[in-house]
């Protein structure tokens, strides 16, 4: 599922491209995700604060909340 959520974010790369979205930083989004840094409380706060900057806060939110709870915590242990 957290390689779901990352290819998602993943996917909107080319929007970023007409903009002066950083695509580095949002493939380094989908890597903290894929690598489950994103359930890590200590990250947490430095990936949405770099998907804000970004403007896909709003869909890594989205994403997230679509993830079944027994999803969330398998993948925070």
């Amino acid at each position: 599922m957290l390689a779901l959520l990352a290819g998602g974010i993943v996917a909107v790369n080319d929007r970023f491209r007409d903009r002066d979205g950083d695509i580095d930083a949002l493939l380094r989004i989908s890597r903290a995700c894929t690598e489950g840094l994103f359930w890590r409380s200590r990250k947490i706060s430095d990936l949405f604060a770099e998907a804000e900057s970004l403007g896909v806060a709003a869909a890594l939110n989205d994403a997230a909340r679509k993830l079944p709870l027994v999803e969330l915590r398998h993948a925070a242990s």
